[in-house]
């Protein structure tokens, strides 16, 4: 058995509090999910202030997911419901990041095209719910209590989901074939670079185009 990643180690110290309140794990669940979709909506504004917070909200939801599986197993209430609240939730919070951030960006020279790739984005949140939802039926997975979800590739504690491990690298392309109102500019892929723990933009395709 892998061991778990560093940002799992640490929500299982922070939960030892609520161990002996009448927090349930579910609620937690629910908790964490109107945090992402808060952060999710102040990407819609199209405003760089509230884009900030806005990520910010939808990092901190997405470390406060392992909460409720730590609260469960050392309450040892780990139960069906909260299994698949747990891959809903997920589900509903990714895919309202892809919309909301979708609908920001319509502001801008995608146009129409940003709202189209938003709900893209959110229909493969729900379509990976239900992949992943597969293969723990697959392994027999459901009834797991220290499962919390199918794994990401990981590295010294991180995790793909955590942005890859520090000092790499990864990149994002857009077919010039999808590209739409951006093929005014450039005619070519555009392509960016980013490189982690902090994503920066290290290199851009064509040069000197935001």
């Amino acid at each position: 058995m892998k061991s778990p990643p560093w940002d799992q180690r640490l929500a299982r110290v922070l939960v030892k509090p609520l161990v002996k309140s009448p927090v349930t794990p579910n609620q937690l669940t629910i908790f964490t999910l109107m945090i992402a979709l808060g952060g999710a909506g102040l990407l819609t504004t199209g405003d760089a202030a509230d884009a900030n917070w806005g990520a910010g909200l939808f990092v901190l939801a997405r470390f406060m997911d392992h909460f409720d599986g730590e609260l469960a197993r050392q309450k040892q209430m780990a139960s069906r419901l909260g299994y698949y609240l747990d891959y809903i939730s997920g589900a509903l919070s990714y895919g309202a990041l892809f919309l909301c951030l979708g609908i920001g960006f319509m502001h801008s020279g995608l146009g129409n095209w940003a709202l189209a790739l938003g709900l893209a984005g959110t229909a493969s949140a729900v379509i990976s719910m239900f992949t992943n939802l597969g293969i723990d039926q697959q392994l027999d997975l459901e009834n797991d209590a220290d499962h919390d979800a199918v794994g990401y590739p990981g590295f010294a504690g991180f995790e793909l989901e955590d942005g890859l491990k520090p000092g790499s690298r990864y990149g994002v392309v857009i077919d010039a074939l999808l590209a739409g109102p951006l093929r005014a500019i450039n005619e070519g892929d555009f392509a960016w670079a980013f490189q982690t723990a902090v994503p920066q933009l290290v290199r851009q395709s064509p040069e000197g185009e935001a």
